[in-house]
């Protein structure tokens, strides 16, 4: 069954909890043409074993960018006709921007320049009328990072979360294999009260 209407979906959840192959079969129920936009870099040899997995979990028809930073620049550059864009992930993205030398001791700047980013993403797959799945991980629910630059991350990529879950029209959380629709379940924290 082919999903219609385009729409933003944003999957989260911890390491090895099934985001990237939910992403794969959301992306395959919209259609064929798919453009699959990959963040990490193979920095080592086990890093290069991950996107090689990575990649055969996804049909070779799909068109794969491999962009560390500048995702919807990069998208601008590819066909109009387009099912789905997959970022995979936000996670990376973030580290990728935050890690850069101008970055790294500004919160606010990297927050604000993945914010910018995520815009022309989604700017352009509305252009495109492409559904956008965006992959990214929860990293703040465990111990405090040791590092300065660790609390500046989880803090950053936290917000960021934040704000692509709000203009998601459904956000999922992967736990375990298994999908929770969070935005469905979400309850308005103005609509709680107290008994």
């Amino acid at each position: 069954m082919k999903i219609k209407k385009p729409e933003i979906i944003f999957i989260t959840g911890g390491a090895r909890s099934g985001k990237s192959d939910a992403a794969v079969k959301l992306a395959s129920l919209y259609g064929e043409k798919v453009i699959y936009i990959a963040t990490g870099y193979a920095g080592d040899e086990e890093m290069k074993q991950r996107i090689e997995a990575h990649k055969k979990q996804r049909p070779s028809s799909w068109i794969t960018v491999e962009a560390e930073t500048g995702v919807g620049k990069e998208l601008s550059y590819l066909g109009e006709n387009t099912d789905a864009v997959i970022l995979d992930c936000l996670t990376m993205l973030t580290s990728n921007i935050l890690l850069k030398k101008d970055m790294k001791k500004n919160g606010e700047a990297g927050e604000k320049r993945i914010k910018e980013e995520l815009d022309i993403l989604l700017d352009e797959c509305s252009r495109k009328r492409a559904s956008c799945i965006i992959v990214s991980n929860e990293v703040g629910m465990g111990i405090v990072p040791a590092t300065g630059i660790g609390r500046l991350y989880r803090d950053v990529l936290g917000k960021v979360n934040k704000y692509i879950a709000a203009k998601a029209d459904r956000v999922l959380l992967m736990i375990s294999g298994l999908a929770v629709d969070v935005k469905n379940l979400s309850v308005a924290i103005g609509h709680i009260h107290q008994k």
